[in-house]
């Protein structure tokens, strides 16, 4: 393990845990906007792009994984969650910087990104679909307790 991931070590693995974790909700805030710049940036979307965290919020409820986390959470800290869970798969290797930055590319290709209210939705949809993804291949791996 490289020195960086040693502060992200973890006493307990399970999905609530990891939604729940500060530190990998902190660091996946910045890395959830570098995906999701980077896969705008291939559309000719020019600039950084802090990702919404209503989007956020949403996809993770559909990729039902909200229910793992306590229901007083208020849109943000939702988002949290899921930018916690995104970069715990990133740090774990379930997916590279690449596949997900490619992944996202995949799903924004076909849709129009020109009007900022419907960015939004398209970014809800894509993000959904990788916590979905990712949610699977974490399972097909059984590196976590599912509760």
């Amino acid at each position: 393990m490289t020195k960086w991931k040693n502060c992200f070590e973890r006493t307990e693995n399970t999905l609530s845990s990891i939604l729940s974790d500060s530190k990998l909700a902190a660091v996946g805030d910045i890395y959830v906007n570098l995906i999701y710049s980077i896969a705008r940036s291939s559309y000719n979307k020019k600039g950084a792009i802090h990702v919404w965290d209503k989007s956020l919020a949403e996809a993770l409820r559909r990729a039902e994984l909200r229910n793992l986390m306590s229901s007083k959470l208020k849109s943000g800290e939702i988002a949290d969650g899921a930018e916690a869970f995104i970069f715990y798969s990133f740090i774990n290797e379930i997916m590279s910087l690449d596949e997900m930055s490619n992944f996202l590319i995949d799903e924004l290709k076909t849709k129009d990104l020109t009007e900022r209210s419907r960015e939004k939705i398209v970014a809800q949809e894509a993000f959904t679909k990788l916590l979905i993804h990712l949610k699977e291949k974490i399972a097909e791996e059984g590196i976590l307790i599912k509760k």
